[in-house]
């Protein structure tokens, strides 16, 4: 680690900071996905993905993500039926506050998380994306309690946090988990890269990959790719319709 590096407090600080006051300002942003999700053959051989592209659109003042093409071409007449029909649905659920589809996730954590519950230490100096970049690397505070469920998945996993030199935001994280977590498997890791656009630091890509045992079944390998592009802020005054 170089001698000059500083500690992590003032850095995560910095990046809570900036990360508020970007939310302060309250824009949202319609975009594109596309996504690449892999399987694996009986030989254990990795195929050839699927790949499926979204559009990202604002539907009841929050974001939709909603399916386009299927592996580069549109979407075969049943399925666009099902996605048009699953877009009415949302779109009526939201205008009432209904629940929306369930869909499996694990509680990741932000920077007051690893603030709170976090042993912190600076580890070096890393480039991403040509921008110059402290490494925080991170693991749960020994003998912490979680104070609820939220707590306790975040804490079942090991950080490693990019932080851009010049700005002082996030441009990069990991998350290894360390512990099964709602079905994730221990060895599972998710990391984010950010791009800047415009005066704001949005999700580029993401890479989830490892093993998931819903219902404590069967394990279940996966590994899915995806990138995040054609930024748009949107307008309050601007209309939502289907594709």
């Amino acid at each position: 680690m170089a001698a000059d590096a500083p500690s992590p407090d003032p850095l995560l600080a910095k990046a809570l900071a900036a990360h508020r006051a970007q939310d302060a300002k309250g824009a949202k942003y319609t975009y594109r996905e596309d996504e690449e999700q892999y399987r694996w053959g009986k030989k254990g051989d990795r195929l050839e993905p699927t790949r499926k592209t979204y559009d990202i659109i604002m539907l009841e003042g929050e974001n939709y993500r909603k399916l386009v093409l299927l592996n580069g071409r549109p979407l075969p007449d049943k399925m666009q039926k099902q996605v048009d029909k699953d877009f009415e649905q949302a779109k009526a659920d939201r205008k009432k506050g209904g629940l929306l589809t369930f869909k499996r996730s694990v509680s990741l954590g932000g920077l007051e998380e690893l603030q709170r519950l976090f042993d912190n230490k600076v580890t070096g100096e890393d480039t991403v994306r040509g921008r110059k970049t402290w490494v925080i690397e991170s693991q749960p505070k020994p003998g912490l309690k979680p104070a609820d469920k939220k707590e306790d998945e975040a804490m079942s996993s090991l950080r490693a946090t990019w932080i851009d030199q010049e700005e002082g935001v996030v441009v990069k994280e990991r998350f290894t988990f360390m512990r099964a977590a709602n079905s994730f498997q221990p060895g599972t890791q998710w990391e984010r890269e950010l791009t800047k656009v415009g005066d704001v630091w949005l999700t580029d890509t993401i890479v989830w990959k490892g093993e998931m045992k819903p219902l404590q079944v069967i394990r279940a390998r996966f590994e899915t790719h995806s990138r995040f592009y054609d930024h748009k802020r949107f307008q309050v005054e601007s209309k939502v319709t289907p594709q």
